[in-house]
């Protein structure tokens, strides 16, 4: 007896691609003929000797739930009936960013976590990494509908992106989200593309096959213990929490780094601590929550001996609910056992630093007391991280997702590229092209989610700013490639910016002009420019230049309404000159003093740029760019 299967793709309340033939797939009994039904269409074929077999249908008509019927010849009484919807199918991968999950964003936008909507469909992907062949299937994932129970697991910025376009076309959208955070692009590309690429294949050298890949994973988590427990946590956190701690207390100002504290490059465990009275009319009953924004390294927080929260994760908003009967009228305190791991401790500056009560917000910024409990010669070992490995999400997260149709492919990623952004483009040209021909759609629309401004942790190298620059000109170069700028929407002191609301929006609007007709779209871009030379006086080497966005961006504007702000003269021999600049219509002019002609203009090519950032007049910023002024062409 043979056996009938379909993927988890097509398991029960997957969403279909409509108005053009789909691919059906799945195993059976080897070279038994397979009949496929849906929407009264019916199609036939036969398995492979090895049992695989694939079909087109359609086109389908959007709506749903319809019956998918699959039966095998051969066994009669074998019959799979799936309900399936049809609609508009996207594909969602790269890092963190497109990842993180509506639960992160719950505290921005709590009235979302009301929105119910059977037709805007889920598909998470559970990581699963594999060294050694590419699963044709996901080890696990399913198919679910928006509502008050699974929306927290949704990609925010999917989610936000696929309820706009619920809104518009009203038809269901299914959103397959492969993705997985801190992932460089060479963990999504096929072994085929990367045995040409040097640098990732030595990243595979020793990971040969999965169980030796899984003993050097587990044998860093075991330094990492080790180390840990070194710290003595547990036994010193009941004596802080207590009062029966002997540590010298100081008193400091937070937010701060250990740094500023004077302790640079600490490694170890300190304790903030920090009382908060209450008046007597505090009623006990009431739940609270407290708020510390993002702290470095690994926190674990009580509130009157209680403990409440920890993580272990540098970039999770530490925001912590307080159950009834902890909190209480009069005295209060709040100890942080905070574990410094890699040589840069702190809580962060800028974050929401608060305890908040049903009828107040205390704010926690200012005054705390501070002691060191233990100091480490060495950071905490590194966590040999065998997901981030080249080919290896490729292999089991995305190789299963082949066959499907899609509408478009979103992708946000990059930030794990930023220590060599040269190699971006090419990078991501071949990623591009490779999902394509497997998917067998040489024209598959991809959108790429350009890096956002991000400042702390982040050295002006240019590798932010290059990987910008990369997105930028592989969609220059390619057919159906379009980048989404985000610099607006980033948070100088996050990797994960919160607003995925005006980035699903900006996406959306986007797709629906490009793929459906609907609205407008218009990225905007240098069209032409010239310099010239004027001479005076007092400006003996004076430069004109005008930098024209064409009659399409209509009339060219800032986000803050100030003057244009991020301009820069460069040098080849890297010096560079901030410059003023000013707008006239869809024209931008620098009339700059300089001792030289400039070699480049570059604009908002930094890590952060924020001051005078270009729109569109509806908004829309207009993207970094680098003018080679010699050559008078936009700088790969």
């Amino acid at each position: 007896m043979g056996y009938l299967k379909l993927p988890k793709l097509l398991s029960d309340g997957c969403v279909l691609q409509r108005e053009q033939k789909i691919n059906i797939w799945g195993w059976a009994a080897p070279e038994s003929v397979i009949t496929v039904g849906i929407q009264g269409i019916e199609a036939n074929t036969r398995a492979s000797s090895s049992g695989s077999w694939k079909i087109q249908v359609g086109p389908l008509e959007a709506g749903g739930p319809f019956s998918l019927s699959v039966a095998s010849s051969e066994d009669d009484t074998t019959r799979l009936i799936h309900q399936c919807y049809v609609g508009d199918v996207f594909l969602c991968s790269g890092q963190s960013n497109m990842e993180l999950p509506m639960d992160m964003v719950k505290i921005r936008f709590p009235e979302e976590f009301d929105h119910c909507d059977d037709l805007l469909r889920n598909y998470k992907i559970v990581p699963e990494v594999q060294f050694e062949q590419s699963l044709d299937d996901h080890v696990e994932a399913s198919w679910c509908g928006c509502n008050n129970t699974t929306i927290g697991d949704f990609s925010a910025l999917a989610y936000f992106y696929g309820k706009e376009l619920r809104e518009t076309l009203n038809v269901p959208v299914g959103i397959v989200d492969a993705s997985l955070g801190g992932s460089p692009i060479e963990a999504w590309l096929d072994h085929e593309t990367v045995r040409h690429i040097l640098p990732a294949m030595r990243q595979l050298q020793g990971y040969e096959s999965d169980a030796l890949a899984q003993k050097r994973h587990e044998e860093s988590l075991a330094d990492i213990r080790e180390w840990r427990n070194q710290l003595g946590r547990e036994k010193m956190d009941a004596a802080v929490v207590h009062d029966r701690d002997n540590l010298s207390w100081n008193q400091v100002s937070i937010p701060a780094t250990l740094s500023q504290l004077g302790y640079p490059g600490f490694n170890g465990l300190v304790y903030l601590k920090k009382n908060i009275f209450l008046p007597f009319t505090f009623d006990s009953s009431r739940k609270a929550s407290l708020h510390l924004g993002t702290l470095l390294d690994v926190d674990t927080t009580y509130v009157n001996g209680s403990a409440i929260g920890s993580s272990d994760n540098q970039y999770i908003q530490r925001d912590y609910d307080i159950d009834s009967g902890i909190l209480h009228p009069g005295m209060n305190t709040i100890v942080v056992s905070l574990a410094c791991e890699n040589s840069n401790g702190r809580v962060t500056t800028g974050k929401r630093l608060s305890l908040d009560t049903v009828d107040r917000s205390y704010d926690l910024a200012g005054s705390w007391n501070f002691a060191v409990a233990h100091s480490m010669q060495t950071p905490c070992p590194a966590e040999d991280f065998i997901q981030w490995k080249p080919t290896v999400l490729y292999n089991g997260m995305l190789h299963p997702c082949l066959p499907m149709t899609a509408k478009a492919v979103l992708w946000y990623q990059g930030e794990s590229n930023t220590a060599f952004p040269d190699d971006y483009e090419a990078l991501m040209t071949s990623l591009i092209m490779s999902w394509r021909s497997q998917m067998e759609n040489p024209q598959l629309p991809f959108y790429m989610i350009q890096l956002p401004g991000f400042k702390i942790d982040n050295p002006e190298d240019g590798g932010w700013a290059g990987v910008r620059n990369a997105q930028l000109h592989t969609a220059l170069n390619l057919d159906n490639v379009e980048t989404i700028v985000a610099l607006d929407c980033g948070e100088w002191n996050d990797l994960h910016p919160k607003d995925k609301l005006t980035l699903g929006k900006r996406l959306a609007q986007a797709v629906l002009a490009q793929c459906f007709g609907i609205g407008r779209w218009n990225p905007v871009l240098p069209k032409e420019w010239t310099i010239s030379e004027r001479t005076g006086l007092k400006a003996p080497r004076a430069w004109h230049i005008e930098i024209s966005f064409g009659e399409g961006a209509g009339s060219v504007q800032t986000l803050d309404g100030l003057a244009p702000g991020e301009f820069v003269f460069a040098w080849r021999d890297g010096s560079r000159q901030v410059v003023p600049a000013s707008i006239h219509e869809n024209t931008v002019v620098l009339d700059v003093n300089a001792g030289r002609k400039p070699d480049y203009v570059d604009y908002a090519y930094s890590s952060c740029p924020e001051r005078g950032l270009l729109s569109d007049e509806y908004g829309t910023p207009v993207t970094p760019f680098i003018i080679d002024v010699a050559h008078s062409i936009l700088c790969a």
